[in-house]
């Protein structure tokens, strides 16, 4: 996914204690206000390791006395290609000095559990609990302008990782294939209010109405038809191109299938409920304009606020 021919080389690097990791708050320049770990750019001359340890001393007072390569990530930006990257990442639990507020950085520890990912960037809630759970992994991430995941591929242990429709990590099996899987969604929004679905399946997580393409079924007939099927809303205006496209892995948990979904979102300008039409409600339990100001990672996915938030800025 990412040409890895002439990127620059950069390094992360996450202290931890106790079930702890220490964060830094970015204080200017690019990320500013995005909690992280510490890092940075490699230098003419240095070796990568040689890399993450002046750079630690450098932002943070401290010198790690041990790391420990947990994963490589290839970051690419279809809008920026020359903004690509290759980050290494090391946890070290041996250091000299104590973490100590910089011009750029501002250090905090957080419990594992704890971890303020909605203040860090997309992709961290996606591959750090698996290596502060001791997994090492290669992750690819093709990224936005606007910090919204496009393409993402992670493998631990030479195992590429899917997850299911809660979330939930699963590993495909040797002689398991990948499927393709499109899919079509819709964003309607009216008096600062969004129509969404909570279905059977979610853990008490809203979601935008839509599904998967049946065979030979266009994005925007798959559009109508599943906008209707969970809602019973009618659309008549629509914009004819998706705001936003995003791909993940995804692992169906009742067919025990694995696809490699493309998601494409669409915004609603105008619907109309037909009452006569039915809803399965073995499918969709709850349908409701949900208040934008309500949602959060607590009661709706982490990728649909992106998809909402990048819809109304």
């Amino acid at each position: 996914m990412n040409n890895q021919t002439s990127v620059q080389q950069a390094t992360v690097c996450f202290l931890v204690k106790d079930k702890q990791v220490l964060l830094a708050m970015k204080k200017r320049g690019f990320g500013v206000g995005k909690y992280n770990g510490v890092g940075g750019k490699k230098h003419p001359g240095e070796t990568i390791e040689q890399t993450a340890i002046r750079e630690t001393f450098e932002e943070i007072g401290v010198t790690p006395k041990n790391l420990n390569h947990v994963a490589t990530i290839n970051f690419s930006f279809p809008h920026k290609p020359e903004w690509g990257q290759q980050v290494f990442v090391y946890l070290s639990d041996s250091w000299v000095g104590e973490p100590a507020e910089s011009e750029e950085m501002a250090p905090q520890w957080f419990a594992f559990d704890k971890i303020p990912y909605d203040q860090m960037w997309v992709d961290d809630q996606y591959w750090l609990p698996q290596v502060l759970a001791g997994t090492k992994l290669t992750a690819d991430f093709a990224l936005n302008e606007d910090n919204t995941i496009l393409d993402s591929k992670i493998v631990e242990n030479n195992k590429e990782i899917f997850k299911d429709r809660n979330g939930r990590i699963v590993y495909k099996p040797d002689n398991k294939t990948v499927k393709p899987r499109l899919s079509s969604y819709g964003l309607y929004i009216k008096d600062n209010k969004i129509l969404m679905v909570m279905p059977t399946w979610a853990i008490d997580k809203w979601e935008l109405p839509g599904g998967g393409a049946e065979a030979d079924e266009s994005l925007t007939n798959t559009l109508h038809r599943e906008f209707r099927e969970e809602t019973r809303y009618e659309i008549s205006d629509f914009t004819s191109k998706p705001f936003i496209q995003i791909k993940q892995n995804f692992y169906s948990d009742d067919t025990d299938e694995y696809f490699y979904s493309e998601m494409s979102f669409f915004m609603i300008t105008q619907a109309t409920e037909n009452k006569a039409n039915a809803v399965d409600m073995a499918e969709i339990k709850a349908i409701e304009w949900v208040s934008l100001a309500s949602l959060s990672p607590q009661n709706c996915k982490d990728y649909i606020l992106q998809v909402i938030q990048q819809a109304v800025k």
